[in-house]
């Protein structure tokens, strides 16, 4: 998983990870963490065009946020732009799970 997708170099590294993997068929395996707890509109356009660019570069890649269920259901209220076929993976906060 990588975490910062606006870093110089690091949609090419990505995509150069991506093929690399899918030559020993672990490709599938990968996901490139796009953010990382979104909370507010601005996070999730930032969520969206990060995401848009990895697709653009590599698109097989999967996309992963990470956030809680309640700020993703903010979000889709709000009129989210991430939608659920651009992600690959929702990673939820795991501080939020009660034990039953």
């Amino acid at each position: 998983t990588f975490t910062s997708v606006q870093a110089p170099g690091a949609l090419k590294l990505n995509a150069a990870i991506y093929a690399h993997a899918e030559i020993y068929g672990w490709a599938k395996k990968l996901a490139t963490k796009v953010c990382d707890e979104p909370s507010s509109p601005a996070g999730w356009h930032t969520c969206a065009s990060s995401c848009a660019a990895v697709h653009k570069e590599t698109p097989e890649a999967l996309c992963e946020v990470t956030t809680s269920l309640s700020q993703l259901r903010r979000a889709n209220q709000t009129g989210l732009e991430l939608k659920s076929g651009d992600l690959g993976i929702f990673t939820t906060l795991i501080n939020f799970v009660e034990n039953s």
